[in-house]
């Protein structure tokens, strides 16, 4: 039976404020799904950091690399309800 890892993370938004988010991928389990998030939280972190930005424009690119990393990875991503 595959394993259906579902975790609620904070993402930054347009904003700037936290906007949970459900990510799910079959077959992985709660400890990799967590260390998959922090993989891509961190890539997400250097490229908002990699240049001068406003908070916002920081923002965006951290929410859009996170987002691309996760479902790189395979991950279907989507607001959580």
């Amino acid at each position: 039976m595959l394993i259906r890892a579902a975790v609620l993370l904070a993402l930054l938004s347009l904003g700037g404020c936290k906007a949970p988010i459900k990510m799910t991928k079959p077959g992985v389990t709660p400890a990799q799904a967590e260390r998959d998030q922090k993989r891509c939280e961190a890539r997400a972190d250097e490229a908002a950091k990699s240049q001068p930005r406003s908070p916002k424009e920081s923002a965006q690119i951290h929410q859009r690399v996170m987002l691309a990393c996760l479902r790189g990875m395979g991950y279907e991503v989507k607001d959580a309800d």
